[in-house]
């Protein structure tokens, strides 16, 4: 029983090793198909660092949409004085 678990513990580590060495083989190769493209390239040039108050989700703020309003979120917890 014990022989049985030891390997089934060292197939499912063998696998997670290969599943995650695939993962980064991918992310790799989508990173140079990403730099290839020089558009993309010079977009990023372009986008200025947001200084102000700034979106949590897409980081858009007044730099980069004058025009529109935005939101803000506020944590509040009662608390007894």
């Amino acid at each position: 029983m014990r022989g049985f678990i030891e390997k089934s513990v060292q197939e499912r580590k063998a696998n997670a090793a290969e599943r995650a060495k695939k993962a980064k083989e991918m992310a790799k190769r989508r990173m140079m198909k990403i730099g290839q493209n020089n558009k993309y390239k010079s977009m990023m040039k372009e986008v200025k660092e947001e200084v102000g108050p700034k979106c949590v989700t897409c980081e858009d703020g007044y730099s980069n949409k004058p025009s529109e309003i935005l939101g803000v979120y506020v944590f509040t917890k009662k608390a007894s004085i």
